[in-house]
C-alpha cells in the first residue's frame, strides 16, 4: 500500500512552466484576434443607430411635406429634457412631432456641424441654403462610428459618410 502511494505521488508532479507559458501565448493570440473584430461591431452598432435616426426624421419629413408641402419651414432638434427628436413643421398653431428617442451619441448636422440638444437644425437643401420640396436634406452623425455622419435627402435616401452641406 505504502509503495502504491509513493508511486501515484511520483506520477502527480502537476503542469511544467512549458505548458503554462503555451497555454498563455494560446489565449493572447485568440485576445489579440478578438479585441479588433469586438471593437468593429461597436462601430458597426452605432452606424446601424445613425442610419436609423435619419431614416426616422427623413420619412417623417417626408410624410410633413404632402401634409403641408414647405420643407424651408422645418426643423428639427433634441428635446434636452426627454431625448426625443421633435420636427417642427413651421406651421402656426401647430405642434412639433415627437419622433422618438434620440439613441445614444447620435447628434443632428446643421450647417457641417453637430449641434447640442435643444438646437435647431433646419431642414436645408444638399449643399446647404434654402430647402424646396424638390431639394431637401437633414444628416445626424455618430462620432464614434465608423463613417461618422448619415443624410436623408428626398433625392439620394440615406447616405453614409455625408453631410447635407457636402455637395451631391
Amino acid at each position: 500500500m505504502i509503495a502504491r502511494l509513493r508511486r501515484s505521488l511520483r506520477e502527480d508532479e502537476g503542469f511544467t512552466l512549458v505548458e503554462l507559458l503555451v497555454v498563455i501565448i494560446i489565449i493572447g493570440i485568440l485576445s489579440a484576434v478578438a479585441v479588433p473584430v469586438y471593437l468593429n461591431q461597436q462601430k458597426k452598432a452605432k452606424d446601424a443607430a445613425a442610419d436609423s435616426d435619419v431614416s426616422t426624421i427623413g420619412k417623417q419629413i417626408q410624410t410633413a411635406l404632402i401634409d403641408q408641402g414647405n420643407p424651408s419651414l422645418m426643423s428639427v432638434m433634441v428635446n434636452a429634457t426627454s431625448g426625443h427628436y421633435m420636427l417642427t413643421t413651421g406651421v402656426s398653431g401647430e405642434a412639433a412631432v415627437d419622433l422618438g428617442r434620440a439613441s445614444d451619441g447620435v447628434l443632428l448636422v446643421a450647417a457641417g456641424t453637430a449641434v447640442v440638444a435643444g438646437t435647431e437644425a433646419p431642414v436645408t437643401a444638399l449643399g446647404g441654403g434654402k430647402a424646396t420640396a424638390e431639394d431637401w436634406c437633414i444628416s445626424v452623425q455618430h462620432p464614434d462610428g465608423k463613417s461618422e455622419s448619415y443624410r436623408y435627402s428626398n433625392t439620394g435616401g440615406i447616405e453614409a459618410g455625408k453631410t447635407c452641406k457636402d455637395a451631391a
